[in-house]
């Protein structure tokens, strides 16, 4: 095929839907980071994927579950950045592997759900399909000081680290990027800027087993920001609410139930009590 003199190939729209990788195991964490790459960079060039991104970031209700979309206009790239965080985070469900299978962006937005290397690597691709600068955080644990430390990819990388998650900084301006924002995907409502490493570093107890933390056994969410803490509250007091609701409707049912049983055996008696004295007349 030729354009302008030029030689071009038609980009693929359709590859693999997982890549399992039986050797993971064994590769250096620079050899992981560019098989995740290579992922984002296929379906970045995907139209399909850059189309789905314009929509989220218009504030499209179609493509939106939430009453008020966030939108950005154009060259408005912080906020498009927070726009395509805040969709993955609230349209893709977050799970535990059996081991180690890397999604494709399509699949993980066909099945609606993946663990943080699928969501990484689906958020990357919304960023790369819009020339969003991007790149892959790692962070873990260093088993010397106990800390938590992350990785910034382009960056040397420390020895001796567990590395645990896996999530995105974004860069702006878009061409030649001074500020970087991370990103983390699989945390419904945390913020853009929001970052495990510098939370835990606080001293935040962080809903993330795979880090170390978690919540406090009775499902509340201890510190992992404002914002984060809000939307909990209000998805328990729902939850709290649709209870109470369920045990009234209980109630009335039983209530109700026990009312007519009551009615038909009082009748019955009655019944009977006329018959007996209408066979002594």
């Amino acid at each position: 095929m030729q354009i302008a003199g030029a030689r071009a190939r038609p980009v693929s729209l359709k590859g693999p839907d997982t890549y399992h990788l039986p050797n993971w195991g064994s590769m250096s964490d620079p050899a992981r980071i560019a098989t995740l790459r290579r992922i984002v960079l296929e379906y970045g060039a995907d139209v399909r994927v850059t189309s789905l991104a314009v929509r989220i970031i218009r504030g499209e209700r179609g493509v939106w579950r939430k009453r008020r979309p966030m939108r950005a206009e154009p060259r408005e790239y912080k906020k498009q950045a927070a726009a395509l965080l805040a969709w993955v985070q609230t349209h893709i469900y977050y799970v535990n592997e059996p081991g180690e299978r890397l999604q494709s962006p399509e699949f993980t937005l066909r099945k609606g759900f993946g663990d943080c290397d699928d969501m990484a690597i689906l958020l990357a691709s919304f960023y790369q399909s819009l020339r969003l600068p991007w790149r892959f955080v790692l962070s873990g644990g260093d088993p010397r000081t106990r800390q938590p430390v992350r990785w910034i990819e382009g960056q040397p990388l420390p020895p001796g680290i567990k590395w645990s998650h896996i999530y995105v900084t974004v860069g702006r301006p878009t061409f030649t990027p001074t500020r970087w924002s991370f990103a983390e995907p699989t945390l419904r409502g945390v913020p853009l800027g929001w970052d495990v490493v510098a939370a835990k570093q606080k001293g935040a107890s962080i809903p993330m087993p795979e880090l170390g933390g978690v919540d406090d056994g009775n499902g509340q969410i201890v510190a992992i920001g404002r914002k984060a803490k809000a939307e909990w509250d209000t998805i328990r007091a729902e939850l709290s609410e649709e209870l109470h609701w369920r045990r009234i409707v209980v109630t009335t049912v039983v209530g109700s139930v026990t009312s007519i049983l009551t009615a038909v055996v009082v009748g019955k008696v009655m019944a009977a009590q006329a018959a007996k004295r209408g066979r002594r007349r």
